[in-house]
């Protein structure tokens, strides 16, 4: 019997590595996964072991290698973390630094107090924050004994989980793709190279970092399967949720929830959002998106249950119908797009004699929906309708709540785990299983369409308590400094030359591949 083709989606997230095969028809054939552990060594930090993520990325290699040969491979990970390591070896010399880890403050406060950040969102299109790569590199090139000089004598790599894995999994030259080198706040989006000047600023030297790619390209093989495709985890969602057209988006509730816009050919700055290359076709056919991120957002829903006790179980989060007047406000670490108060803290507000645990758990499901609808009015104009995806979208009352409060519809593919699905189909475009993004925006599948069956005067009178409810979330003591361990200092001070007017930028040759 032949061997059905398909198409090889590998997704190495913040808790698992998993693979999906993807037939021609769009169909996902057979899926699995290996779990990743998430280390904390200190309040804030967030750490992996890089051979984990490689070996977990192996063995469900290995495992989508038992149901048959793929065609061609794609790959998406989570954006942002960061890895150093021996260009000759291949070994790691620290622990991966995750996207979510608070422990490079120090150096992105001393950068904003430098008042780089205008220049720097006017390059880059994202705000200084330690989610993003460049202070995970300069702390790891201060605290790991002997990197700086070694990195200036060319011995090292350092890159995003996506090159990790691309050197190790086919030997290639060290390499990414556009939508995880606009992760790491060195990349800049007009000219798509390496700023060099960002990266004289950020003490950051430039040969440490990979070769850029567009995101559909020929990265290497694995097993003699050729690498088609990368992209970071939610490019790969808005790819696999077919908005190919600008205006059109989606949201996926994950650990954070994240509204992703198809901004178009060129890139649109936008205030509390961040700007990247959504996909790379080839070097000339690039797109744009715009990007709201939400923090801990459907986190709140895992918090309920495992430190609250309040939800017995997940799966029932469907049956709580009202939530007797209750808000929640999941700002753990401050609120997110677009605000993006990070004075801000957690806050359940409303609590009667007669609140239920129930009613607690209803207002986290519909808090969800509130910090949606906060991003999408920031950017209208947008698409008529809001396609959905991650964990939480399987939840038939947060889907119908969330069309009620936007007052447009909210569509729900019949895959709702779409990063790997998403770069499968990339990767299968680079090899001609699908002709184009028409084929492709045919294969998408409709599970259902929510559409809004609440009165406007009610959806304003919610979304206005909720407002409320946010501006109650403010801390009503002095906030104290978090006591920083001492294995992470203050980091050295650098004068940057003066920023650059925007008029003034000049394009840049990207950095030559150091020798191995």
């Amino acid at each position: 019997m032949q061997e059905e083709l398909v198409i090889l989606g590998i997704d190495v997230g913040t808790h698992a590595a998993r693979a999906v095969a993807v037939a021609p028809n769009g169909a996902v054939r057979h899926s699995d996964q290996r779990p990743l552990k998430l280390r904390t060594p200190h309040p804030g930090w967030a750490e992996m072991d890089p051979t984990e993520i490689l070996t977990a990325t192996v063995d469900v290699v290995r495992e989508a290698m038992s149901w048959g040969r793929p065609e061609a491979i794609g790959l998406t990970t989570m954006r942002d973390s960061t890895i150093l390591w021996d260009r000759a070896t291949g070994a790691p010399l620290h622990d991966a630094i995750l996207w979510m880890s608070r422990q490079t403050e120090a150096y992105t406060n001393t950068w904003l107090a430098e008042g780089l950040e205008p220049e720097v969102h006017q390059r880059t299109g994202l705000p200084i924050q330690p989610r993003f790569s460049a202070s995970k590199i300069a702390w790891l090139l201060d605290h790991v004994p002997g990197a700086r000089k070694r990195a200036e004598r060319g011995e090292l790599a350092v890159g995003t989980v996506d090159s990790w894995l691309l050197s190790h999994l086919t030997g290639a030259t060290h390499q990414t793709d556009y939508t995880n080198a606009c992760g790491t706040m060195l990349f800049n989006l007009h000219t798509r190279e390496w700023d060099a000047e960002l990266c004289e600023w950020f003490g950051i030297p430039p040969g440490l970092l990979p070769t850029v790619r567009p995101s559909a390209h020929n990265f290497g093989s694995v097993e003699g399967i050729p690498v088609l495709a990368v992209l970071g985890d939610q490019q790969a969602s808005l790819f696999g949720q077919a908005c190919f057209t600008p205006g059109s988006a989606k949201y996926t509730f994950g650990t954070s929830g994240v509204l992703t816009l198809n901004s178009g050919e060129k890139p649109a700055l936008r205030k509390g959002f961040t700007t990247g290359v959504a996909w790379g076709l080839s070097v000339d056919d690039v797109s744009f998106e715009v990007e709201g991120a939400v923090p801990h957002s459907g986190h709140a829903l895992q918090w309920l249950h495992e430190r609250l006790g309040l939800i017995d179980d997940l799966g029932s989060l469907d049956s709580h119908s009202d939530n007797g007047g209750v808000y929640f406000v999941p700002a753990f670490t401050g609120l997110g797009a677009p605000s993006w108060d990070a004075s801000a803290r957690g806050a359940i507000l409303g609590l009667s004699l007669e609140t239920q645990p129930s009613h607690i758990a209803r207002a986290a499901l519909e808090s969800l929906a509130y910090q949606v609808r906060d991003s999408i009015d920031a950017l209208d104009p947008i698409a008529a309708e809001v396609r959905v995806d991650g964990g939480a979208a399987r939840y038939d009352t947060l889907c119908q709540f969330l069309a009620d409060i936007l007052g447009r519809p909210v569509l729900r593919p019949r895959t709702v785990e779409m990063t790997a699905v998403g770069v499968a189909h990339l990767a299968g475009l680079g090899a001609g299983v699908w002709s184009g993004l028409d084929q492709l925006a045919e294969l998408w599948q409709e599970d259902r369409r929510f559409t809004p069956a609440m009165s406007v005067d009610r959806r304003e009178m919610l979304y206005a308590g909720w407002q409320q409810a946010c501006r109650a979330a403010q801390p009503c003591f002095p906030a104290t400094e978090p006591r920083t361990p001492r294995t992470s200092p203050t980091p050295p001070r650098r004068t940057p030359k003066s920023p650059q007017k925007s008029h003034q930028r000049t394009a840049r040759k990207t950095p030559e591949q150091a020798p191995r």
